[in-house]
């Protein structure tokens, strides 16, 4: 059976992507154990990029298959940290919200949002694709 993500090639790429030089060396090799390292690598970058470790997973999780829900959960934090990238300019869940950062009432808040994806550089994420066009699903939860 074939994992595509195994080798964690992609992952390093992708965090290439968001922020140059976060993997400084990605191994293209089909032995476990430079496989192991990207994997690694990778959860070191998403760490140095501010994601909390709470949210990351380990190269069990990911090489071995062990909590492939701790790998999404990861790449889902990674996803939102991306507004916090400087110099990624590329596509985020959502708006950050500034006057919330920080403070919590206990209650959950989900944030209503209309055309999908944002962009960094302020607006909507404009894709070639019509199809990507979307709305994030949101709703307010008062505990």
């Amino acid at each position: 059976e074939l994992f595509v993500l195994k080798s964690a090639v992609l992952l390093c790429q992708a965090l290439n992507a968001i922020k140059a030089g976060s993997v400084a060396k990605i191994n293209k090799s089909k032995m476990p154990f430079p496989q192991r390292e990207n994997v690694k690598a990778f959860c070191d970058g998403v760490r140095a990029l501010g994601v909390p470790d709470m949210y990351n997973f380990t190269t069990e999780d990911l090489f071995e298959g062990k909590n492939l829900k701790q790998v999404r959960i990861c790449l889902e934090a990674l996803a939102r940290q991306c507004y916090n990238v400087e110099g990624y300019t590329g596509p985020t869940p959502s708006k950050q919200d500034k006057s919330k950062a920080g403070k919590s009432d206990g209650a959950k808040r989900f944030s209503v949002q209309q055309g999908g994806l944002w962009g960094k550089a302020g607006g909507d994420f404009k894709s070639g694709d019509a199809n990507a066009q979307g709305a994030a699903v949101s709703a307010n939860k008062q505990s």
